[in-house]
Parts: structure tokens; C-alpha cells; sequence
């Protein structure tokens, strides 16, 4: 097993943004600014660093007859509520407004304006995932509507049987089906994604960046030991097994055993591997506790980083 190619870079300037199944071509400067739920149901937002870019609000479908039309006049609710009975959102048809759909997906474009802002959205409906987005490209009324028909365009859902892209600030991965994420820290220098399967099975994807100045710290050869106290798993046998490489990348393997805890005590070990990409000066952890070597490798080999502006 060996890392993959780039799949998260797009076409010039444009990059492959990737959160709980949803992905959008978004332009390099946008990235993640809030997010709330979860792969049924939650929200997002994209900023360019002055100000919130793309909005969007996932949902399943439910059992509804036109589920993209009745997302929509929900929208249309909403909105006059939330900003006046003068605002309403002028609705055109996909072909006119210049908005495609990935797959057999069902797009209805709007758009609305207030003040100095314009707002081009859409509502997209893909009835293979059962799952509904509206999004919102927002910006000043003099941004056109060609790159806000790009963005809305390339919107896509994966299907919950397949591996799910998870692209953000310049680090992207694929978890595989039936892991859920349960937690994502994301603080400057350090991104932690903990996905959970069950009770004895989870998946910990890490980054940390200024690798040069934390390895001069901590030899790469001593990061599993390293990791392992970060996180607080309590592991009382570490086995590093000796160096290897992850592509063109130092690496290690490792394996650990959990402190035996409940009432049959039970020895479960830990596997993971660390890797020192220096062209990036990054250092990536992928650890899971109930996958095998092959399973993890396979996660691992989807790893990439990418320059951010």
C-alpha cells in the first residue's frame, strides 16, 4: 500500500472542499469557518478570511413527494422571516440560470439581494443519498454570477456505503463507511478527527504542522511514544518495530496495548503509523483501535496535504 494521488486540488485556484459526505469545488482562498451536526443533519460555512462566502445547511430528504420543492419554500419561509416581508428570492429554472447537477441530482437556483450584498443559491436534492442541501454563495452585488454558479455546480453527496472526503485547511482524507465522526478539533498547528464505529472500534487522524521545529523536540522515531501521551489513551506497551517509509516518507509503525479496563478485562492493542511528509512540514498520525494493518494502511495511503494561500 502506497499514498495516493491528489484527488482535494482542482482546476487552477480551485480546490475540492470535503465535510461529513458533502463536497463543493470552492475557490483556494475559501475555507471551513463554522460547522455544526452531524452526516445527517448540520451546517457549514466557507470564508475568504473578510467574510463568509458559501453557507450551506444539509438535511435528510424525508418522505416527502418533491422533497427539493418543499426545501425550498421552506427556504423562502425562513427567509422572509428572518429578514422582512420586502426580501424574497427570485427563482429561475437550472438551464437559465446556468447551474448544473452532478448525477441525478435536482437543482433549484434563486437568488436575492439586500443592501450592498447579492446572495446566489440553490437547492439540491440527490435521491440516491436521500439528502438535501441549500446553499448560498454570498458576496457584494458586484461579485458575478459565473463563479457562483461553478461553486453551486459542483455540489455532490457521497453515498453512505462509500468512503466519505474530509478536505479542510490545506489536510484531506477518506474515512471508510460506518465511521462516524465523533469529534474534530481543529486549532492552528494541530487538526484531531476521531471517527467511532462502535464500542471497541474507532479511527484518530491527526496533523501537526511546523514539523522541522517539533522533530528537533522529539525525534520521529520517538512520535508514537509522543502521540500516545498527547492523546491519553493509557497504553501500558508501545512496539515501534523498526524504521520504514510511507511512500517517500520516514516512517514508523506502531503498536500499543490498551490498559485493560471493564469486568473481562480484556487486552486490546492499538495500531498506527507516523509519517514526516518535509516538504509539507507535516507530521500525520493515523491510530485505530479494532482495524486492521491493512484497513489503517488503506486510510493512511488517501492522507495528502496541499499549499494553502
Amino acid at each position: 500500500m502506497t499514498p495516493q494521488t491528489s484527488e482535494s486540488t482542482g482546476a487552477a485556484g480551485v480546490w475540492t472542499f470535503g465535510w461529513q459526505g458533502l463536497t463543493v469545488q470552492a475557490p483556494e482562498s475559501w475555507d471551513l469557518s463554522a460547522y455544526d451536526g452531524a452526516r445527517a443533519s448540520g451546517s457549514l460555512s466557507l470564508a475568504d478570511g473578510l467574510r463568509v462566502r458559501l453557507r450551506m445547511r444539509w438535511s435528510a430528504a424525508g418522505k416527502s413527494d418533491d422533497p427539493a420543492e418543499d426545501a425550498y419554500r421552506l427556504y423562502e419561509r425562513r427567509l422572509q422571516k428572518s429578514a422582512g416581508a420586502g426580501i424574497a428570492p427570485v427563482r429561475s429554472d437550472a438551464v437559465r440560470a446556468g447551474v448544473s447537477a452532478q448525477g441525478r441530482n435536482q437543482v433549484i437556483p434563486f437568488e436575492w439581494a439586500v443592501g450592498q450584498g447579492v446572495v446566489y443559491g440553490a437547492v439540491v436534492y440527490d435521491p440516491d443519498a436521500a439528502r438535501l442541501v441549500v446553499a448560498e454563495v454570498c458576496g457584494p452585488r458586484e461579485m458575478g454570477r459565473r463563479g457562483a454558479r461553478r461553486v453551486l455546480s459542483s455540489i455532490a453527496f457521497s453515498a453512505d456505503d462509500a468512503d466519505t472526503l474530509w478536505s479542510v485547511y490545506g489536510f484531506a482524507f477518506r474515512s471508510p463507511p460506518l465511521y462516524n465522526l465523533e469529534s474534530a478539533r481543529l486549532e492552528s498547528g494541530r487538526l484531531r478527527f476521531l471517527f467511532v464505529r462502535d464500542a471497541s472500534s474507532w479511527l484518530r487522524i491527526e496533523r501537526w504542522s511546523l514539523a522541522a521545529h517539533l522533530l528537533r523536540r522529539v525525534p520521529l522515531d520517538q512520535w508514537p511514544a509522543e502521540y500516545l501521551k498527547l492523546t491519553k489513551l493509557g497504553c501500558r506497551e508501545l512496539d515501534t518495530g523498526e524504521p520504514t517509509t510511507w511512500g517517500i516518507h520516514p516512517s514508523r509503525r506502531f503498536t500499543a496495548e490498551l490498559t485493560p479496563s471493564g469486568l473481562r478485562r480484556r487486552t486490546r492493542a492499538i495500531r498506527g503509523r507516523v509519517w514526516h511528509d518535509d516538504a509539507a512540514d507535516r507530521i500525520t498520525v493515523v491510530a485505530a483501535l479494532g482495524m486492521d494493518p491493512e484497513a489503517l494502511d488503506a486510510v493512511a495511503a488517501t492522507v495528502e496535504h496541499r499549499a494553502t494561500p
